[in-house]
Formats: C-alpha cells, sequence, structure tokens
C-alpha cells in the first residue's frame, strides 16, 4: 500500500514539472501549461488523452483528428511514437537531416520560434514576421498568417529575408524544390502551414480574425486567448464516515442545452473532505457516464483529480464513447497520509457543442 502511495506522489511530482519554455510546439505548450494535458508518471502524453483534450477546448474535430494521427502512430504516420513527451520535441540538431524514427517527429520547416539557442521562444524571432505580415494592424487575419508561414518557407542558401529553422528531408513534399515555398509552388504546402493555420482557425478571437496580443501570447506566453472558463460548478459535502460508502445521487444530472452552449470546455469540481486520521488510505471513485441525443461524433470525458489546493492536476481517466453509449468508471487512488480533501474534475468534450450528457450515479468512498 505505501508503495502504491509512492507511485501516486511520483505521478503528482511528473504533472509538475513547470520548464515550459522547453515545448516547442505552441499548441501543446499552451495545453500542458494549462494543466488541460498531464503528461503520466513518465512524461508522455497519448493520441487519444491528446485528442481528448483538444475536443474539450473547442477545436474542430477534423483538425483535432488530423494534428494527433499526424503526430502520433497511426495510417498517417506509421514513423511517429504512440507516445510524446511534450519537454523533447525538438529532436533535430544542427547537421541533422531528418527526424529519429519512431521518435517525435518534426515538420519538413519550421519557424524555430520556440526553439531558441538556449532552450526556449524565440520573441524577437516571433517580432520580425509580425512587423513583416501584421505591420501595425490590431489582429491577423487568414491573409496575414499566409503571409507569417511564408516567411520560413524555404531553406538556407535561397533568396529570402528568413528561412526554415530545420529541413526534414524525409517530409519534403514531392516536386518542391528547396527555394520554393507554398506561395510559389503549391506542391509545397507542408505542416508548417497547415499547423500554424490550425492554430489560427481553433483559436481565433473573433469570426475571421486572431487579437494581435493574444497570438504573440500563445506562441511565446504559451497563453490561451481568452481565460479558461471556471468551473461549472463546485459542490462541498460533509466527511464520510470512515469505511462507509458515501453517494452523490443523481448529481450534474442531465445537463442542458443551454449550459453546454456557454463555453468551449465544461468543468465540474467535486470537493471532498476526508478524515486527516483514518485507516482508510484510499479513495475510490465511480459514476456513469453517457450522451444523450448528442450529434454524430465521438465525446469525451476528461477525468483528473488532486489533493488539497495546492496540489498538481494529475490524470486518472480519458473516455471516448459514441453517441448513446452508457460508461462505467472506477479509479482508486492513494490518499497521502497529510491530505484532507480532495478534488476531482470532469472536462467535458465534444465534436458539437450540443451534446446532451449524463454523469450520474457518482460515489467516492474512503476504503482500506
Amino acid at each position: 500500500m505505501r508503495a502504491f502511495a509512492a507511485l501516486l506522489v511520483l505521478q503528482a511530482a511528473a504533472a509538475q514539472r513547470t520548464d515550459f519554455d522547453k515545448i516547442t510546439c505552441p499548441v501543446v505548450g499552451t495545453f500542458v501549461k494549462s494543466g488541460l494535458l498531464v503528461p503520466d508518471a513518465d512524461g508522455l502524453i497519448t493520441r487519444e488523452q491528446t485528442l481528448a483534450a483538444f475536443l474539450a477546448q473547442g477545436v474542430p474535430e477534423d483538425i483535432a483528428v488530423a494534428t494527433t494521427n499526424g503526430n502520433f502512430f497511426s495510417a498517417a504516420c506509421e514513423v511517429c511514437p504512440p507516445t510524446i513527451d511534450p519537454f523533447e520535441m525538438n529532436v533535430m540538431g544542427q547537421g541533422d537531416v531528418s527526424s529519429p524514427p519512431q521518435g517525435p517527429q518534426e515538420h519538413f520547416r519550421s519557424t524555430g520560434i520556440r526553439e531558441g539557442p538556449h532552450g526556449g521562444p524565440e520573441e524577437g524571432v516571433f517580432l520580425f514576421g509580425e512587423a513583416v505580415c501584421l505591420g501595425g494592424k490590431a489582429a491577423w487575419t487568414r491573409d496575414d498568417v499566409e503571409c507569417f508561414t511564408d516567411l520560413w518557407d524555404r531553406e538556407q542558401g535561397c533568396s529570402g529575408i528568413a528561412f526554415s529553422n530545420d529541413v526534414d528531408e524525409l517530409k519534403r513534399p514531392e516536386g518542391c524544390m528547396m527555394c520554393e515555398s507554398r506561395k510559389r509552388n503549391p506542391a509545397c504546402q507542408s505542416a508548417l502551414f497547415d499547423t500554424i493555420m490550425f492554430m489560427f482557425e481553433s483559436f481565433k478571437t473573433d469570426a475571421d480574425s486572431f487579437e494581435k496580443e493574444a497570438f504573440r501570447a500563445m506562441w511565446i506566453d504559451l497563453e490561451f486567448p481568452t481565460p479558461l472558463p471556471v468551473v461549472l460548478f463546485e459542490d462541498t459535502f460533509a466527511a464520510p464516515t470512515p469505511g462507509a460508502a458515501w453517494w452523490v445521487s443523481g448529481w450534474q444530472s442531465g445537463l442542458k442545452n443551454e449550459q453546454l452552449r456557454l463555453r468551449k470546455d465544461h468543468s465540474a469540481r467535486l470537493l471532498v473532505p476526508l478524515p486527516a486520521a483514518t485507516k482508510h488510505e484510499n479513495v475510490q471513485v465511480s459514476f456513469d457516464f453517457q450522451t444523450v441525443n448528442a450529434v454524430a461524433g465521438v465525446v469525451g470525458l476528461a477525468v483528473t483529480a488532486r489533493f488539497g489546493d495546492e496540489g498538481p492536476w494529475f490524470t486518472i481517466g480519458h473516455h471516448l464513447t459514441s453517441e448513446g453509449a452508457l460508461t462505467h468508471f472506477e479509479h482508486t487512488m492513494a490518499k497521502p497520509e497529510a491530505a484532507l480533501d480532495v478534488r476531482v474534475r470532469f472536462t467535458l468534450s465534444g465534436s458539437s457543442l450540443d451534446e446532451k450528457v449524463r454523469l450520474d450515479n457518482v460515489a467516492l468512498r474512503l476504503v482500506a
């Protein structure tokens, strides 16, 4: 039992890594920094976990699927790994001509904005692109973003004012020469353009634009363009009798469409005060999750927990289910000796904001 408790502490420690400047992808970095994408005890994230996190924050399903399939092992990328350490995605150094097989894969070309010589963002590189393509305007448009990607869409030795930071030769599109960009030759379209445009389309601050400071903050500071949504609600309950089952009947039963349309991400936090002195060292969480009248597509639920107000959030489960399917979840976690409460957070994800869901029969027990 003590060994299991130690493992839980190790999981929490892994989630506490804070050197976010080491994460080269601004989108993944923003999700990790915000706590919406939590690496496991080995510091790794999975495709399913990342897909659920993207969908939960409102990333369009086609973009979320294409992005995760292009970075994790799938039919779209058979050399990609099944899991990724988000802090170790800068895998190409000087003189390298391709990403290592079965490891994290870099794009054909890249901006290098978050790959500074000391491992971190180069704000000056971003500001250069901003000055060239945005000028004095207050917000980015699609045309401005295309200009931004085109700056780095050529290789060292070509004429131009900027060049790709790395070139992965194994990903060179057929018919694309070293001094050609997507703008000059459509055959050169690659992940350099796709990923930055995906970022624009997923997080733009208006229907057709991305506010200047918000775009910069996501690239440099790994901050979402709008504040993360507040928890849907929070309930506090009296401490259960040690050894007895404690049920919350019908908690969050049948959320209304109007509630789900309010925000891209929907989180609920359950605060459970626990007796400080008890021989029951484990907390068991269980519930039933079902979609009701959902549109076609994947619906997911991410479950994270933490002990106390200051402890790190750690992942205890991810669920992807089709419309109407009923999922029963049960998980037991070790309670640190000093813990007075446990918080369990549920984050809904889906291909549409119109799903109705049921999260019923939520139960927390103290078990030996």
